[in-house]
Formats: structure tokens, C-alpha cells, sequence
């Protein structure tokens, strides 16, 4: 391996969190990379999930009759939830810059 492959194979290996004997290591057994969002999309992330969570958890109270609502209702709960799996996914693909708004 030259020093430029591997400058180049460290540097992906930083971004990703990662040493870079980790990084080659899950790029060889075809496993996915994500490098981890920056500290302004990480908290975004977190808000996100609990709200998901407690959706979720609404959901199997209503599919279980604990709760009682109408089905449109439902319906839009069930909406909202991939609605915020969509926009987690943004998140996580299309990180912000640290201090950067999210429009």
C-alpha cells in the first residue's frame, strides 16, 4: 500500500469514526459505513427517535384497544411516524455542518 492509499483510506476511516483497520476491515466484508452525524444533527436525531417512541408506543396501545381513536387519526399518527423516519434519514445521509441551520 502506497502513503497516498493509505492517507486516503485513514481519512475515510477518521470520518467514519473508525481506525482504519476497523474501516478496512468492515469495507472488506461489504458492510455499510456511515459516518456519524455532527453534534447538531445528533441531538436533532435524538429528539426525533423519542418522539418516534412515544408514537410508537401510542400506536400499540391503540392496535392492542387500550386506546381508543378514530382510524383517520391513527392513520396520521401512522404517517407522522415515517414522516420522521424520513427526515431521520436526512439526518443521517445529509449531515448539516456543525452550527448550520436545518431548513
Amino acid at each position: 500500500m502506497t502513503a497516498h492509499e493509505y492517507g486516503q483510506i485513514a481519512a475515510k476511516a477518521e470520518a467514519a469514526s473508525l481506525s482504519p483497520a476497523d474501516f478496512l476491515r468492515q469495507s472488506g466484508l461489504g458492510k455499510r459505513i456511515v459516518s456519524p452525524p455532527p453534534e447538531a444533527n445528533r441531538e436533532a436525531l435524538l429528539e426525533l427517535n423519542q418522539i418516534g417512541r412515544n408514537l410508537n408506543q401510542l400506536l400499540v396501545l391503540i392496535r392492542v384497544g387500550e386506546v381508543h381513536l378514530d382510524a383517520g387519526l391513527e392513520n396520521r399518527i401512522e404517517r407522522t411516524v415515517q414522516l420522521l423516519r424520513e427526515v431521520a434519514k436526512e439526518l443521517i445521509t445529509h449531515p448539516q455542518k456543525d452550527g448550520e441551520k436545518v431548513s
